[in-house]
């Protein structure tokens, strides 16, 4: 399976930003300011090609398929509350735009973990919530270092 990574990335900083502009201020970080978002907003992108060539596995016959390449298209719902949305994202990438908006700095000390999946809705900021859920439902082991560094590796 083939996806454009770099869109995917794009549309996770999108959310993100979107989400972000809905956040408090974080005590001695300077974020940049973001428009307020006063109702609901869907974007749609266009995420690359899913290049599989077995039409068999959907009980189609080679014949009747002209091209078994697949477009994959991503959705980004923007809410005014600010909910993040992490959709069978990498553990990597969901770290990274933790550590983008946030004051908090997450490490992860386990290459082994990086490509895990992850998924969950929560309010911007609420960095608690996430890290509970990587450890209580993704099994990860969660080391709160100090009040802004934290440390995941498997358990």
């Amino acid at each position: 399976m083939r996806l454009a990574i770099p869109v995917m990335i794009r549309l996770l900083a999108a959310a993100m930003l979107g989400a972000a502009a809905l956040a408090p201020p974080a005590s001695g970080v300077e974020l940049t300011p973001l428009p307020k978002v006063t109702g609901a907003r869907l974007y749609v992108f266009d995420c690359g090609t899913l290049v599989y060539n077995k039409p068999e596995d959907y009980n189609l016959k080679r014949s009747e398929v002209k091209d078994s390449n697949m477009g994959v298209t991503c959705y980004l719902v923007v809410h005014p509350k600010g909910m993040l949305i992490f959709d069978n994202d990498s553990l990597e990438e969901v770290v990274s735009q933790i550590n983008r908006y946030t004051p908090v700095k997450i490490e992860i000390r386990d290459p082994g973990i990086r490509g895990l999946k992850f998924g969950g809705y929560f309010k911007v900021g609420d960095v608690p919530a996430i890290l509970t859920t990587m450890n209580q439902d993704f099994g990860l082991r969660v080391d709160k270092i100090n009040d802004r560094l934290v440390y995941l590796s498997r358990r």
